[in-house]
């Protein structure tokens, strides 16, 4: 019994924060459940990040502007496939080509100066 106060006076600093953790830990598991997220804003943080890089990739390889767009979204679906690992459903791809095509339309229509791009390289 000695030995137990011993160890929980020395320790105290330790033990108070692992049961900090586990209490936190099951505070946001229960916020999680709670609030829960939807397919969309799943998609949306998967992503966002991605559209960009795409976007600008598909400029590099040339082509119409139609091929470039079919270019993008091929890459979506199949990062977004790959990501969730399995086949998407066809609401799923249709909500994706939809909201892709959104993004697209936004980034391309933020005004860009010429010569920009090839400074930064």
């Amino acid at each position: 019994m000695e030995e137990f106060k011993e160890f929980l006076i020395n320790y105290w600093q330790f033990l108070a924060s692992g049961v900090l953790f586990i209490i936190a830990t099951v505070i946001g598991i229960v916020r999680m459940k709670k609030k829960g997220m939807t397919f969309q804003e799943i998609l949306s943080g998967i992503l966002m990040e991605q559209i960009p890089l795409w976007i600008s990739m598909s400029e590099t390889t040339g082509g119409s502007g139609e091929q470039k767009k079919v270019a993008v979204l091929n890459k979506a679906l199949n990062y977004c496939s790959s990501k969730l690992g399995r086949q998407l459903s066809e609401t799923e791809s249709q909500m994706i080509i939809s909201y892709v095509s959104e993004k697209i339309e936004t980034v391309l229509a933020t005004p860009q100066k010429k010569g920009v791009a090839k400074k930064a390289r």
